[in-house]
């Protein structure tokens, strides 16, 4: 293609994707729960809660890191990495002009 990649501008980004964000349930777990997952330690608190989440109610997980995207795919959960995002509303505004 011709065309040169432009940085994806994030406010851009999220008022495209902010409407969808708002439609989607929000979930939270506790402490005491999460760290009885010492699989997850590696991963940090945050990512362990991603993971475990995830996994608990059967949901996609959108990530920053390759690491917590192969590890929820391993257990057959459906990730996708932010890059990945990116690339797509790259290919989106491509299109468009």
């Amino acid at each position: 293609s011709n065309h040169a990649r432009k940085k994806v501008d994030i406010t851009d980004f999220l008022d495209v994707i902010a409407p969808e964000l708002l439609k989607m349930s929000e979930y939270s777990i506790s402490k005491d729960e999460l760290l009885l997952e010492k699989v997850l330690y590696k991963y940090g608190l945050t990512d362990m809660s991603l993971l475990k989440v995830a996994r608990n109610v059967n949901c996609a997980v959108l990530t920053g890191d390759w690491a917590v995207k192969s590890e929820h795919e391993k257990f057959g959960g459906t990730a996708l990495h932010l890059s990945e995002l990116f690339m797509h509303f790259e290919n989106l505004k491509l299109l468009e002009s």
